[in-house]
């Protein structure tokens, strides 16, 4: 038996995403976020998914993981001035609207503090 897992890292929720490929069946659940302790989430899901799966690491053969806080916090507008980097030419992303969502306003990422960067692709 092998699975796959994917983890949606949010702000208010953690979401856990495990496929069993043996039984091509999908099993999923949310943990809320623990300010106080944060990254204890991580821990909890996958241990909640092992006691009702009775899944084992060595039978991870994918764990992928995608966060939403940063875009939370460009959007919410919280914390800190944020400092965007982007591979060079895409400088203008944080600028624009997202077209399928024009009436979502600017996030307030200006172009000119925007840092971009080279990248070598293969």
């Amino acid at each position: 038996m092998s699975w796959k897992i994917g983890v949606k890292i949010g702000g208010a929720v953690i979401d856990f995403c495990a496929l069993d490929t043996r039984k091509n069946e999908v099993n999923s659940l949310k943990v809320l976020t623990t300010p106080d302790d944060p990254g204890s989430e991580l821990r909890q899901g996958p241990a909640r998914l092992a006691k009702r799966h009775g899944l084992g690491p060595a039978q991870v053969e994918t764990f992928v993981h995608q966060a939403t806080l940063g875009n939370d916090t460009v959007i919410q507008r919280r914390d800190a001035r944020p400092a965007p980097v982007t591979h060079a030419g895409f400088d203008t992303m944080f600028a624009e609207n997202c077209p399928r969502h024009p009436q979502i306003p600017l996030p307030g990422l200006r172009t000119d503090e925007t840092q971009q960067f080279e990248e070598r692709a293969a």
